[in-house]
C-alpha cells in the first residue's frame, strides 16, 4: 500500500475502517506457539519472546525439550536466503560441528509462512544450544577458535543453488556507501571524507583480496552466538548474516572481543585453536586491520538500511562523528 494514498476520513479512522500500515510487528506468543505445534504435533508448556533484532526470536518449551524460534522481519531475508541458511546448518550439522540446526516439521519443512500485518514473514525453529554464554578467557577462546576454523574447512565442499548475500566489496563497501549517504546529506565534508576512505579500503582488498582465504562465513562469530556446556563444548548459533566471503572477516569480532576486555591472551588462544584445526595463511593475519575497519563500515551500513525499522537514533549525530573519527584514527594507525 502506498502510504500517501491514504485517505484521511476522520471518521473511517475512528471506527476502524481505515488501518494504518505497519514497518514492523510484533507476533503475539500465544499466536507463534499455537503455530509451532500445529506445524510440529508437539505439545508446549510455553512460549515467549526473548529478543527483539532484526528477527524477532521466542524460546518454545515443552516438558522434555526447549526450542528457539526464529519469526524473520518481512523483508529483511529472502525466501533463497533462509534456504541457504536452512542448508548450510544441516550440512554443517551432518558434517558432526556443533551447531544449534534447524529441526524439521513432519511434513518436512523447515520454514514456514506467518501471515503478519506489514506482509508474510517466514518461521524457523532451531535445536537449542545448550550451556551458557561465553566468558572469555584462554581456554573458552581456545575452544571457539576451534569451532570457528570447523565450520569453515566443514563448508569447504558446501554447495547451494540458493544466492545469498555475501561478503564482497559489493556489501562491504558500495551497499553501506549507498546506505549511510542520506543520513551525512547535510554534512558534505564528511561524505566527501567517507567516499576517499572507501576508495582507499577498495584499493587495499583488491591488492591483497585474491590471496586471501574465500568461503562460507558465519558473519557475527561473537560471545554472545556461542553457548559452551559444563565439559567445554561449544555451540554456534545465530547464523543469520552467513554467507560467502573472505574468511578474516570471521576473526575480526573475536579479536575486538579479547582486546574489549584487555585479554590479548584470549586472542592467541583463540588463534591457536584455529590453527590446530584449519591452517591460517599469514596474509589473513595481516589482513586483519583492514577488514575491522570494512566491517565497521559494514556495520554503518546496516545500521542505516535498519533505521527505520529500529529507529534512526541507533545512526544519529553522535555516532556518525564517532565512528567518522575512528575512521579517520584508522588511517593514521590501521
Amino acid at each position: 500500500m502506498n502510504v500517501s494514498t491514504i485517505p484521511l476520513d476522520r471518521e473511517a479512522l475512528e471506527t476502524g475502517a481505515i488501518v494504518f500500515p505497519v514497518v514492523t510487528s510484533l507476533v503475539a506468543p500465544e499466536c507463534v506457539r499455537a503455530e509451532l505445534e500445529r506445524e510440529y504435533d508437539l505439545k508446549a508448556t510455553g512460549c515467549q519472546l526473548i529478543e527483539r533484532g532484526l528477527n524477532d526470536t521466542y524460546l518454545l518449551t515443552t516438558r522434555t525439550e526447549r526450542y528457539i524460534a526464529r519469526l524473520y522481519r518481512a523483508g529483511w531475508r529472502s525466501t533463497s536466503d533462509i534456504a541457504y541458511e536452512i542448508e548450510l546448518l544441516l550440512h554443517l550439522e551432518a558434517k558432526g560441528v556443533s551447531v544449534a540446526a534447524p529441526i524439521r516439521a513432519p511434513t518436512g519443512k523447515c520454514a514456514h509462512t506467518i501471515p503478519a500485518p506489514e506482509g508474510l514473514r517466514q518461521m524457523v525453529v532451531f535445536r537449542y544450544a545448550g550451556g551458557r554464554s561465553v566468558k572469555w578467557n584462554a581456554d573458552r577462546g581456545y575452544c571457539a577458535g576451534r569451532l570457528l576454523a570447523d565450520i569453515h574447512r566443514a563448508t569447504e565442499d558446501f554447495q547451494s543453488p540458493h544466492v545469498r548475500e555475501g561478503f564482497d566489496i559489493e556489501h562491504l563497501i558500495d551497499k553501506p556507501l549507498r546506505a549511510v549517504r542520506p543520513f551525512l546529506a547535510h554534512r558534505s565534508d564528511d561524505w566527501r571524507f567517507l567516499n576517499r576512505f572507501a576508495a582507499k579500503l577498495r584499493e587495499q582488498v583488491l591488492m591483497v583480496g585474491r590471496g586471501l582465504g574465500w568461503g562460507v562465513c558465519h558473519g557475527d562469530f561473537d560471545a554472545h552466538n556461542i553457548h559452551i556446556r559444563d565439559d567445554g563444548t561449544p555451540t554456534a548459533f545465530d547464523f543469520d548474516f552467513c554467507g560467502p566471503g573472505w574468511l578474516v572477516f570471521d576473526l575480526v569480532i573475536p579479536k575486538w572481543g579479547a582486546m574489549n576486555i584487555r585479554r590479548p591472551e584470549v586472542w592467541d588462544a583463540f588463534l591457536d585453536g584455529y590453527i590446530e584445526s584449519t591452517p591460517l595463511m599469514a596474509m589473513d593475519v595481516a589482513s586483519l586491520p583492514l577488514f575491522q575497519a570494512l566491517r565497521h563500515l559494514w556495520g554503518m551500513g546496516l545500521r542505516a538500511r535498519n533505521a527505520v525499522h529500529q529507529g534512526s537514533s541507533s545512526i544519529d549525530a553522535a555516532y556518525l562523528a564517532y565512528r567518522l573519527e575512528w575512521f579517520r584514527k584508522w588511517e593514521v594507525t590501521p
